[in-house]
């Protein structure tokens, strides 16, 4: 997915329970993760801000979730909701 959004600088965490940086070189981009926000929430999909600046989102999906609901609906989601906040 970073490959795909540039606006991705660092992706973390462990197992399932992820943090996603959106911005350039350590320059954080509070303002392009609220619209990520704004924009999965209206997509029905949860996810919460992080870090000092709120520059990232945290991805903690449920742990019954299943590995083809995460990829195809969850991450697909997500994918959508940035390609939105890209376009304004």
């Amino acid at each position: 997915m970073a490959v795909r959004h540039p606006e991705i600088s660092e992706v973390r965490g462990p197992s399932l329970m992820i943090g996603i940086e959106f911005g350039e070189r350590r320059r954080e981009d509070t303002a392009f993760a609220a619209r990520v926000l704004r924009r999965c929430l209206g997509l029905r999909l949860v996810l919460y801000p992080a870090g000092p600046a709120d520059s990232m989102i945290r991805f903690i999906p449920p742990l019954n979730v299943n590995e083809a609901d995460l990829d195809e609906e969850g991450l697909a989601t997500l994918d959508a909701a940035i390609a939105q906040a890209r376009s304004g």
